[in-house]
């Protein structure tokens, strides 16, 4: 592992750390990233970490290749799902 893409050298990750009672708070709600406590202090400054992973990149390649229908038609539900919600603004 790249040591710049570990997630426990973030700023901010030690505020909840292994907690997996912090992490779990507000699991489920479509705002979780935005009332969870850890997710707020590693959130801040979108670090590069929690989006360099092997996984997050494979699924991009995916998305723009063969499941680019797919992802079109994900993010125009979410697009009409989301349009009055308070945080789209």
């Amino acid at each position: 592992l790249i040591p710049d893409l570990r997630i426990t050298r973030l700023e901010g990750y030690s505020y909840c750390g292994d907690n997996a009672t912090k992490w779990a708070q507000f699991a489920g709600d479509p705002n979780y990233n935005l009332l969870n406590e850890c997710c707020q202090h590693i959130n801040s400054d979108n670090p590069p970490a929690i989006g360099w992973t092997k996984i997050s990149q494979k699924s991009m390649n995916y998305m723009f290749a063969e499941g680019r229908a797919d992802f079109v038609r994900f993010w125009s539900l979410l697009a009409d799902a989301v349009r009055e919600h308070p945080s789209a603004f």
